[in-house]
């Protein structure tokens, strides 16, 4: 052999080295030793695959924008996935949608499925709800399993069912050759152009784009380790975690453009798995022993199960992705009660998980049910403990039943958790606001936008207490800021319309409400808020309807029948006004402003006996002394009629 033939295999030897390392030390989390191998490996052998390999250890250790610059004009399909990613995390969404759209080449997304979930990700932040659509539907149909593109469906508001957008992806028979191709083209290629069989590091494991159930042996056959020793841990055990929601929303409250468990996901695929490669060359090399053909069930979920896909696991997956789907998409339109029904038919160790009781608890809290919803975020706090995503609405849920101690318990436990979670910083946050440390909330409220300024929620919050604050143009401001994240966020069309009420704007107001209640179709809030606005335009008829279905889909809202007793008085349905004013009594039996207006009508009917007790019963309360002073004038006059304009 030749001087120059013995230096290029021992170059070809330690550039295989050098990758199968970086591979183990970003499996094992050491990015540190990764990044300084993966350097030396761009030194020494500079390659395209291998600046993607470099740029994978810069991403992984959270040097987004070292890894954006190393990847810039690179055309090769890994490399434009992982800028487009680094583009997205660093808001160059115009980047992003260029090197993601699909190429005169090839035609396609990078990837397909992940590449056309990332690009409907960035119409949807850019409010082309349309196209946002189109490309999260059609990673669907690739991958029936992308789960992060239905999130983004529900966040846009779809009504179909559920087993329209998930469902079986069926294999085609061009599979097999397509992801040859993609397997040969992918296998990295040395500083002098030749290919080189090491285990490749572009293509995704078993995902091609036709789709594939089977997948390839990526170990070549003078690499495979010798066959393991017996008696290790029992692979049969799987933990029971808690499988991960968003945005969003957000979607309903997420906060994330890339999920950190979909980025795991896409780079244990773009990366031979070392763990998954031992089993594969396990079942290879290791003759079958008497225990192993005795027991074969038992050895399927620790080998094929868990190397390959296969139709009838995607089926599998299917089903049950269709079960949470369908509960998910129910909350999303805020059908909350069939929602909780939806999820209630889930398997009960797939219900006992934090994701499923995190959607329980908000749907419970959408419906205004507090104590149920407290209930659920309490299972879910033993069952996930160091959860925080949807703690944010059990803050909420804390805050509308005052409990100032569980509130102060949760913001302490969030913060030790996880001090760089704007989730955390959102509980904290309301915990002040409950004690009406107004500007203290605001603070906290700021420092979780900063940590992840496309929080709607968090800029809702931060509008409510500029409104607390009446400072309205900074709230209107923050509204606003919420709706161009989420346009559905209905929590900020309320804002809006209630700081135009608070100014008397009555038209706008009228308008916000009416946006609101058209996405969240069941609120009775929103309904009663609206009604009065109507009121106040003197368009009697349209509040009186629009209070009476506050009352229907909520008949424990004492505002919204209060609202609605006000409009039948003015309409001059004095007996229906009583009626009315003497059920809400009955759920609220300590408001003095209640009785106080029972007591004005029943004087209009010329009952003035009960009107005087009414008023008698409002002093004993012990109302405001400005209250007082209107209810003693009230009986004062009680035998001189009157206009009746005077109100609590």
């Amino acid at each position: 052999m030749s001087p120059e033939t013995n230096k290029a295999a021992n170059e070809h030897l330690m550039e295989s080295h050098l990758i199968a390392s970086i591979q183990e030390y970003l499996d094992l989390h050491l990015t540190r030793n990764a990044i300084f191998l993966a350097e030396r490996l761009v030194a020494q052998f500079p390659s395209e695959n291998n600046l993607h390999l470099l740029a994978t250890c810069y991403h992984r250790s959270g040097q987004t924008y070292r890894a954006y610059h190393l990847l810039r004009g690179l055309n090769d399909t890994p490399c434009r996935y992982l800028f487009a990613v680094c583009c997205v995390d660093l808001g160059k969404f115009t980047e992003a949608e260029e090197v993601l759209s699909p190429s005169e080449s090839s035609g396609e997304a990078p990837y397909g499925a992940p590449g056309l979930f990332l690009l409907g990700k960035l119409y949807q932040l850019t409010n082309r709800h349309k196209t946002a659509h189109t490309h999260f539907q059609q990673a669907l149909s690739l991958d029936p399993l992308m789960w992060c593109a239905f999130e983004g469906l529900c966040a846009l508001g779809v009504e179909e069912d559920t087993a329209n957008y998930l469902q079986m992806k069926a294999p085609t028979g061009q599979a097999e050759q397509k992801k040859s191709a993609t397997i040969q083209e992918a296998s990295p290629v040395g500083h002098n152009g030749n290919s080189q069989t090491v285990t490749p590091i572009s293509a995704p494991i078993g995902v091609s784009d036709q789709g594939s159930f089977e997948t390839p042996d990526v170990v070549p056959r003078a690499m495979q380790p010798p066959p393991m020793k017996k008696g290790g841990k029992d692979s049969s055990f799987v933990p029971l975690v808690s499988p991960r929601l968003l945005e969003d929303n957000q979607l309903l409250h997420s906060g994330k453009f890339l999920d950190e468990g979909t980025l795991r996901k896409i780079s244990s695929k773009l990366f031979a798995d070392p763990a998954t490669a031992l089993k594969i060359a396990r079942a290879h090399s290791e003759p079958p022993s008497e225990d192993r053909t005795q027991n074969v069930q038992s050895e399927i979920p620790s080998t094929v199960h868990g190397t390959q896909k296969s139709p009838e696991g995607q089926a599998a997956c299917v089903s049950l992705l269709q079960m949470l789907g369908e509960g998910y998409r129910l909350l999303s339109l805020y059908q909350c009660g069939e929602a909780i029904e939806a999820f209630s038919r889930v398997p009960l160790q797939h219900y006992s998980t934090g994701w499923v009781l995190q959607c329980v608890g908000q749907a419970y809290f959408e419906m205004v049910d507090y104590t149920s919803s407290e209930k659920v975020f309490q299972q879910l706090r033993s069952v996930d403990p160091c959860r925080l995503e949807g703690l944010e609405v059990y803050s909420t849920v804390l805050w509308h039943m005052k409990k100032e101690i569980d509130l102060c318990n949760l913001a302490q436990e969030a913060i030790s958790l996880d001090r760089h979670s704007p989730i955390a910083w959102c509980i904290m946050g309301n915990c002040f606001s409950l004690q009406k440390e107004h500007e203290t909330a605001l603070r906290f409220f700021q420092r979780a936008l900063q940590l992840d300024p496309t929080f709607p929620y968090a800029y809702t919050l931060c509008g409510h207490e500029y409104f607390a604050n009446e400072d309205f143009e900074k709230g209107l401001t923050c509204y606003r800021h919420a709706l161009r994240l989420n346009p559905r966020h209905y929590n900020a069309w309320f804002g809006s319309g209630h700081i135009y009420f608070r100014q008397e704007k009555y038209g706008m107001a009228e308008y916000h409400f009416r946006r609101a209640c058209y996405i969240n179709k069941r609120s009775s809030v929103l309904k009663c808020y609206l009604g009065m606005a109507l009121h106040k335009v003197n368009r009697t008829s349209e509040a009186k309807v629009a209070l009476k279905r506050a009352v229907e889909s909520d008949p424990k809202n004492p505002l919204a029948r209060f609202e609605y007793a006000s409009v039948l008085l003015s309409l001059g349905n004095l007996e229906e006004s009583v009626t009315e004013l003497t059920l809400l009594h009955e759920v609220v039996p300590k408001e003095a402003s209640v009785l106080f207006q029972k007591g004005k009508v029943l004087k209009r009917l010329g009952r003035q006996d009960e009107a005087l007790k009414c008023f008698s019963d409002a002093l004993d309360l012990q109302p405001p002394s400005i209250d007082v002073n209107l209810i003693k004038a009230a009986i004062d006059r009680i035998s001189i009629a009157d206009d009746g304009d005077d109100e609590i």
